[in-house]
């Protein structure tokens, strides 16, 4: 992509700021206003936003162009998006099959190259290979394991789906990356370093999850997610559940450690470091039965060596109990080079 030069710029902001503030002025015959003061850390597309039917929901097709034999992954990407930006806003992504002619929506084509959207928003809406994902990183590096780079890319790619560019483009983002892509442009606080479209995050796409000024950004976009609520009868009573508390304690010798933890397909992060030495997080089941977690962590000590761990397992939980559990090393895998990790 082409730059534009400095008079060029200085043109166009001419010309913006002129819009702006006559938008400003006439902002009282709006049919709809918008709070920008809910809009955080957000650069979005306008244009590009998708629509809302009647209901306030904002519904869009998902296809495959070539599903091929990755059913795992694909659902890895389904689950990493309905999990974030799905959850968040009053978004609902249908579909999920094999693209047809003339499918609208978003058609990804997995291809071992480096993952993009050719658009934002409803750019790509029924463009054919609109959006590209790896499964197979042979042409493309990712230093996690399988499942979560697939899954922190998707959450990443979607957002660009969903009309937001790159935050680190902005210009408040002094960070050192190069400005990637286009678009953009309708934002009012300061940059959001922690944004899974964030190049300068330390947190490679914020490990696959969305910030706090993500979330308000997408829900003052596209609303706040609305779950229809089923009359129940008086006399049906209310399912019991149980809670699983899990804590992380720093360690002798630690500086800071991360974790990544799946429990029965729910994720959780956990950031502990010198100021913060211990994080507790809690997950709530509705049925007793075995569930199965998996674990990955990265670890600095004070000599600033850095290790990294791994483990999984499954655990039994009965209803209408509370559990209380604690990330625990159980050794070293040599053959592996790393930690193992369990919960205990």
């Amino acid at each position: 992509m082409k730059f534009m030069d400095l008079s060029l710029k200085i043109v166009f902001m001419k010309t913006f700021l002129t819009t702006f503030f006559m938008a400003l002025l006439s902002a009282i015959s709006f049919t709809q206003t918008i709070d920008f003061s809910q809009v955080n850390g957000v650069n979005m597309q306008r244009k590009s936003k998708w629509t809302q039917n009647s209901s306030g929901v904002t519904i869009i097709d998902v296809c495959w162009e070539n599903p091929g034999n990755f059913g795992s992954e694909r659902a890895w990407v389904e689950q990493a998006v309905k999990a974030t930006w799905g959850e968040a806003a009053n978004i609902e992504f249908r579909g999920w099959g094999t693209c047809g002619y003339g499918s609208k929506g978003i058609r990804i084509r997995i291809k071992d190259g480096h993952p993009h959207c050719k658009g934002l928003g409803t750019q790509i809406d029924g463009m054919p290979d609109g959006m590209e994902l790896n499964f197979t990183f042979r042409n493309f590096q990712c230093g996690y394991n399988l499942e979560q780079c697939i899954k922190f890319i998707a959450v990443h790619e979607f957002g660009h789906a969903l009309g937001l560019a790159h935050e680190h483009n902005r210009d408040d983002c002094l960070c050192g990356e190069e400005p990637q892509g286009g678009g953009g442009g309708w934002f009012v606080t300061p940059c959001d370093p922690n944004s899974v479209m964030n190049y300068c995050n330390p947190n490679w796409n914020n490990l696959g999850q969305l910030s706090g000024y993500d979330r308000k950004g997408i829900q003052t976009i596209y609303g706040q997610k609305t779950v229809p609520k089923k009359r129940q009868p008086e006399e049906r009573k209310k399912p019991a559940t149980s809670t699983l508390t899990i804590t992380d304690v720093l360690g002798k010798d630690q500086v800071w450690e991360n974790i990544y933890l799946d429990f029965g397909g729910a994720v959780q992060t956990f950031h502990v470091n010198s100021q913060m030495t211990e994080d507790k997080k809690s997950f709530t089941v509705s049925e007793a039965g075995y569930y199965n977690y998996k674990v990955y962590s990265s670890t600095t000590y004070s000599n600033w060596s850095t290790y990294n761990g791994y483990g999984e397992g499954r655990v039994y939980l009965d209803v209408g109990k509370n559990y209380v559990l604690g990330l625990v090393i159980k050794g070293w895998n040599s053959d592996g080079g790393y930690y193992n990790l369990g919960l205990e």
